[in-house]
Formats: C-alpha cells, sequence, structure tokens
C-alpha cells in the first residue's frame, strides 16, 4: 500500500517543502512507499528544482532516513514523472523520523555560519544546508567548514 501526493499548482508551490510534508504524511499512516509527481524533465540538469530534489533524497538516503527512492516516467511526450520514495521503518515499526519540518522559508531565510555549526543546539537530530558547495547535512557541512542556508531539519526518536 502506498500514497501517490496529488499538487494541483505545481508552479506556485515549493517543491522541497512539498517533498517533506509528503514523507512527513506518508510515515505518520505507516505507509511502505509513497509517490511523488512532477512535471519537470528528469534529463535537464539545468533545472535547479529537480536538482534539489533528488540530491535531498540522495542525501536522506546516505543518513539512513530513507530505504531508497527511484524515478518513474509516465509519459515521454509532456515530460511528467514521479519520484517513488521507499520509508523506513524499524523492526519494531517505529518510523525512522519522528518529525520534519521546514527551517527556512520566501518570507525569512535563515542562516548559519561556520561558528554556529558547533553549538550544542545544532548537535541532535540532523540539519540540511544549502551551501556554496551543494546541499549539505550538517555534518558535511562541518566536515568541509562551510555554513549556509537551513532548509529544513529532522528530529531523530531517541
Amino acid at each position: 500500500m502506498y500514497l501517490i501526493y496529488f499538487l494541483l499548482k505545481y508552479n506556485n508551490m515549493n517543491r522541497l517543502t512539498d517533498l517533506l510534508i509528503c514523507i512527513r504524511n506518508a510515515q505518520q499512516v505507516g505507509l511502505s512507499k509513497v509517490e511523488f509527481p512532477f512535471v519537470e524533465n528528469i534529463k535537464n540538469n539545468n533545472n535547479p528544482s529537480t536538482y534539489s530534489l533528488f540530491t535531498v533524497l540522495n542525501l536522506l538516503w546516505n543518513e539512513g532516513f530513507i530505504r531508497g527512492f527511484s524515478y518513474k516516467s509516465n509519459n515521454q511526450k509532456d515530460n511528467t514523472g514521479s519520484i517513488i520514495i521507499y520509508l523506513k521503518y524499524d523492526v519494531n515499526g517505529n518510523r525512522a523520523i519522528r518529525s520534519i519540518f521546514t527551517v527556512s522559508n520566501k518570507g525569512r531565510r535563515v542562516y548559519i555560519n561556520t561558528s554556529a555549526l558547533w553549538q550544542p543546539q545544532t548537535t541532535s537530530g540532523l540539519y540540511v544546508l544549502s551551501t556554496p558547495r551543494g546541499i549539505l547535512s550538517i555534518n558535511e557541512a562541518r566536515r568541509l567548514n562551510v555554513g549556509g542556508e537551513v532548509l529544513f531539519s529532522i528530529v531523530l526518536f531517541d
């Protein structure tokens, strides 16, 4: 059983926020996978929206929050497709992500500098940053000693 997440206005919504809401809602109801549709061409590397979605999904997979993801093409003529995200649970059925929420939005941008990367409040959970070196987790940003805009945060189970 899985959820197909439909969006009514593709151009006016923040795609990353929609993806995070889709993952959060699917995990709250205990689904094994979720399908996230979009209309951009997957082979167009110049599209920052598509690039950032796959970069964030790859980061979530590398950090162990999802089991994986794949791309499914619906129609070759109009470049519609969807991303299938396989959600992760432990052996007891508890979800891997307790809470996921955006930090920066269009009206309020939140930035973190390199000295604030090591503060105690940034060590619990996972923060994802948009840096000059790309979209990075807070651990990678510490390793590279680079700050940036905080995109979203994930709170882990204790």
